[in-house]
């Protein structure tokens, strides 16, 4: 009910913030903070990235569809 809330206050000054209504568009944004703050937003996951190294999956590794794997070892310390 609270999204639904949102979405009409929202929807009421939209057009008017698009026109570059200042006041509009500080009400849309406090608008869109609402919904962060009790979040009521979609998870903004970043994409998961898989890298198999002959693992005996279907998949690629990651050397056979371009990416160049490299394992570097640390230099010792200076003494």
């Amino acid at each position: 009910m609270e999204l639904t809330r949102l979405d009409a206050m929202q929807a009421a000054v939209y057009a008017e913030a698009i026109n570059g209504d200042t006041g509009a568009i500080d009400t849309g944004l406090k608008i869109m903070n609402q919904r962060r703050l009790l979040n009521l937003v979609p998870d903004q996951k970043p994409p998961a990235l898989n890298l198999s190294f002959g693992g005996g999956t279907d998949m690629p590794d990651a050397e056979q569809v371009g990416i160049r794997v490299e394992f570097i070892r640390p230099s010792p310390a200076p003494v």
